[in-house]
Parts: structure tokens; C-alpha cells; sequence
């Protein structure tokens, strides 16, 4: 039998995380998910890439926690984030422990119908998508699915957007056949354009869709995009959109650093766009 390499590297990734969760007393309860990610953090070094955290922390608007405590919650933010993927990806009963619930209906009430919900790898988009299904249950989830589902997927996500329903996607996933570039924290990131098109084509409305932690647990936070108006080009649409979606990472990515979970493509987004003499 052939070895497959990807299948390989996925299956020794499974391994190492299952040893570094080991010793975490229930992991799955979400009453103790912030005391583990603790523990986590104590046994995990998360942050890999020095440079890249010196980057976001010369753009950060929290500079005034110090660089010590600033590094402590990106620990925290990161380790939070595995803890979410791997244990509270899906649905689970007591969501509402760890969820800011009057923020979360605040928010739900400034949704339109007919919306599409923008999101990034950098918020944990985990739990962002738990929350989305607990809220709406005829909305739809884009998934990458494979080239030869693309098509598909748009088309599902079309006919729910017709049918007044809300469609939650992640423009930097890649998912797509047509790719364009943002800047983000001085790095282009490719952007996959699938959104802009089922918005435009619909008419619907478009939101950027991340979550921040406060007090009372994990708040889902939307921020209103742009709607195409009557007469515009899609060219024109598109480019508002995405300079609206890659300004509303930006501000994610500045912000607070307990909000900010980055996932290994967007170290290496931000570690492409250091100037050679900073990252050095």
C-alpha cells in the first residue's frame, strides 16, 4: 500500500495535539474551557514566529498594556483558539455558558435577512460558526469542499440568500475559482471572491462577522459592508468589499489581543509582509 504524505503529516499533527491536550481535565467541559486553556498555555509555547509579534505589536492600538502582558494574552488567544477546534467545533448543549447572551441578541437584531456574513481565520471562527448554526438554523456554512464542489456550494448558498436567509463565509480560506489580493497589517492576503459575487448577484446585504471576549464570556460582534447599489458594476462592488473586509481584519488583528486566535496561514500571511530589515 502507498504511503500518502499529506494523510502522513495530518495523522502525526493529530498526534502531537492529542499529547499536548493530555493531562487537561475535561477538556470538552466548557465550564473549565478557560482553566485549561491555562493549563494549556503553561505547557504549549504557542507563539513560534518572534517577528511576526513584534510586527503586530508596532500596529497594535493596546500598546499601552506593556509588551509583556500584550505577549500573555496572544498566548491565551492562541491556545484558546486549539482548545475551541478541537473540542468545541460542534454544536453542544451548553453554549450558552460561555457566551455573552445579551450581546449575542443585540447583535442577532441587527442582522438583516438576506446577509452575508464575512468572517477570517483570526477570531475564532470555530465557535463563530457553533454560534451561527445556533442562531440560524436555515442558514448556510461555505465549506471548501473541493474544486469540483465549488460550484455547488456557491449555488446552495445562492438559493438560501433568495430564500431570505443568512450565508456565513470566509473570504480568506481561498475557497473560490477567482482570487484577489488585500492588504492587511502591510501583507497582501489573498482573498477568494465567491462573497462579492453571491451578494452582488442577490442584492443582499454583507456584514463582518468576528467574536471579542468580555466579562460575561465570547460576544459575536457584526459590523455592517457595503450593498451594491442600483446601476453599480460588479468590479466597483467588489473592490469595496474587500478593502471593507480587509480593513475590518486589520482592526481585529490591532485590537485587543484577547480577540485575536491566529491560525498558521495568517502567521504566514503577516510574516511574508515584514520588510526584510524587520524580520531579520
Amino acid at each position: 500500500m502507498v504511503s500518502d504524505p499529506l494523510r502522513d503529516l495530518k495523522r502525526r499533527k493529530k498526534q502531537a495535539w492529542r499529547e499536548v491536550f493530555s493531562g487537561l481535565e475535561n477538556p470538552q467541559d466548557p465550564h473549565r474551557l478557560f482553566e485549561n486553556t491555562a493549563a494549556l498555555v503553561r505547557k504549549k509555547r504557542f507563539i513560534r514566529i518572534p517577528h511576526v509579534m513584534d510586527h503586530l505589536f508596532a500596529l497594535s492600538r493596546y500598546q499601552h498594556l506593556g509588551r509583556p502582558k500584550w505577549d500573555e494574552e496572544m498566548k491565551f488567544s492562541f491556545a484558546l483558539d486549539r482548545m475551541l477546534v478541537h473540542f468545541f467545533k460542534r454544536p453542544f448543549p451548553e453554549i450558552q455558558t460561555i457566551i455573552d447572551l445579551e450581546a449575542m441578541e443585540r447583535t442577532t437584531a441587527e442582522i438583516p435577512q438576506q446577509a452575508v456574513l464575512l468572517t477570517f481565520h483570526g477570531s475564532f471562527p470555530s465557535l463563530l460558526q457553533v454560534i451561527f448554526r445556533h442562531l440560524y438554523a436555515e442558514g448556510f456554512i461555505v465549506h471548501d469542499r473541493g474544486t469540483d464542489r465549488r460550484r455547488d456550494m456557491l449555488f446552495s448558498a445562492m438559493r438560501a440568500l433568495l430564500d431570505n436567509q443568512t450565508v456565513f463565509i470566509a473570504p480568506d480560506s481561498g475557497f473560490g475559482a477567482r482570487i484577489r489580493y488585500g492588504r492587511v497589517c502591510q501583507a497582501n492576503v489573498p482573498f477568494a471572491t465567491g462573497a462579492a459575487f453571491l451578494a452582488y448577484e442577490t442584492r443582499s446585504y454583507t456584514g463582518f462577522y468576528s467574536l471579542s471576549r468580555t466579562h460575561a464570556g465570547f460576544a459575536p460582534e457584526v459590523i455592517r459592508g457595503p450593498r451594491c447599489f442600483d446601476g453599480e458594476s460588479y468590479e466597483s462592488f467588489e473592490t469595496r468589499l474587500f478593502d471593507f473586509y480587509a480593513a475590518s481584519i486589520e482592526q481585529v488583528l490591532a485590537g485587543d489581543p484577547r480577540n485575536v486566535g491566529l491560525r498558521a496561514r495568517w502567521c504566514t500571511y503577516l510574516e511574508n509582509g515584514i520588510p526584510h530589515t524587520q524580520a531579520v
